[in-house]
């Protein structure tokens, strides 16, 4: 699958030159209900749900993509305010999560009722469920096992490699065209570039055929 990682210009820049990209804990995610989109009947099932949280949160991280870049709401909300680019990734489809979008939490029976699979369930349904409001996202969720990632300054990282390959580079309709260079000079010649406008007749990003406005 292809996936897209939005950010500003100065972490795009970083993330082409380190060739690699953060992992976020499961407890540092902007969303609150994040992993928490359950209903216990009881204060003692939430107790014990958040501490498997926890749990969970020192074994494995994830990385968010989102499955398109023709969204503007998303290039204003992370990539500063679509100055910034989209990195384009191949993924692989073993540890890959795509989100669901509901109006409503998931409800649950008591912890200690469910047995051992439906635990499991019940947490991969919680790991990918948001509220329908988030839709604009798009998002799939890479998930990494802490031991597999890069360790740097205390932060959670993967390379780029065979699971992490770039592909494209997209710059936002509102991309400094100054630093087009620099950004060209931090990839391999495989990487398409793409340069973006805002469409004409829709509320989409499109992307800018006009060879000569091209960065």
């Amino acid at each position: 699958m292809r996936g897209y990682k939005f950010l500003s210009l100065e972490f795009g820049e970083r993330v082409l030159r380190e060739k690699r990209l953060k992992v976020s804990s499961l407890l540092s995610l902007n969303d609150p209900f994040d992993c928490r989109a359950t209903k216990f009947p009881t204060r003692e099932d939430r107790i014990i749900w958040s501490k498997y949280i926890e749990h969970a949160s020192k074994e494995s991280g994830i990385v968010c993509f989102s499955k398109s870049w023709e969204n503007p709401v998303i290039w204003s909300h992370y990539a500063e305010n679509a100055q910034g680019v989209a990195l384009g990734f191949d993924l692989p489809d073993a540890g890959l999560m795509e989100v669901e979008y509901r109006p409503d939490l998931i409800i649950s029976r008591g912890w200690n009722e469910l047995d051992k699979q439906a635990k499991i369930d019940l947490s991969m349904l919680a790991f990918r469920r948001k509220y329908e409001h988030w839709q604009y996202e798009d998002e799939v969720r890479y998930v990494i096992k802490f031991r597999g990632a890069v360790d740097g300054n205390g932060l959670q990282f993967i390379d780029f490699g065979n699971d992490l390959v770039l592909k494209e580079v997209v710059f936002g309709p509102l991309f400094p065209g100054k630093y087009a260079k620099k950004f060209r000079s931090l990839s391999d010649n495989y990487v398409k570039y793409t340069t973006t406008r805002i469409a004409f007749n829709t509320f989409t990003v499109t992307e800018q055929k006009n060879k000569r406005k091209q960065l």
